[in-house]
């Protein structure tokens, strides 16, 4: 009996010690992605991501949390010789992680859209955060423009 008791104690301590999350990632952390612009062609592609800076959107206050003037997204864009490259070298421009959950529009420019979008359909659907109820627009020109 006692010896059962002490497992069990072994046990709810162990459960306690062992919980959390693991694989958690902070919203400091992500770089959620209202729009995407994608131009190029097979062998040269760029991507451009439309970012919103939390921290930068006023609170219901009134004031912003930092104090300062700071613009409340941020556009940036990478350059590839593959979409998937492109996605990868968005850390190099931006430190944060792309989240793509909120991303609201995809822009494919003129040019791209030319050579068919189902590989970029493809591939931006391969991303587990991405939607599949975004709104694709092809643009008369460049997507990065938009």
């Amino acid at each position: 009996m006692v010896r059962q008791l002490r497992v069990s104690y072994v046990l709810f301590i162990a459960g306690l010690l062992l919980t959390g999350c693991v694989d958690r990632t902070e919203l400091n952390e992500l770089a959620i992605t209202t729009a995407t612009g994608i131009d190029g062609h097979k062998g040269d592609w760029i991507n451009t991501y439309q970012i919103i800076i939390p921290s930068a959107m006023t609170t219901g206050s009134g004031g912003s949390s930092t104090g300062a003037s700071q613009s409340a997204v941020h556009t940036f864009s990478t350059h590839g010789k593959t979409l998937r490259e492109t996605v990868m070298k968005s850390s190099l421009e931006y430190p944060r992680k792309l989240y793509f959950a909120q991303n609201n529009i995809l822009v494919i420019g003129k040019k791209a859209a030319e050579q068919g979008i189902e590989e970029i359909i493809d591939i931006y659907l391969r991303n587990l955060d991405s939607r599949e109820t975004v709104k694709v627009f092809i643009a008369n020109g460049e997507a990065r423009d938009f």
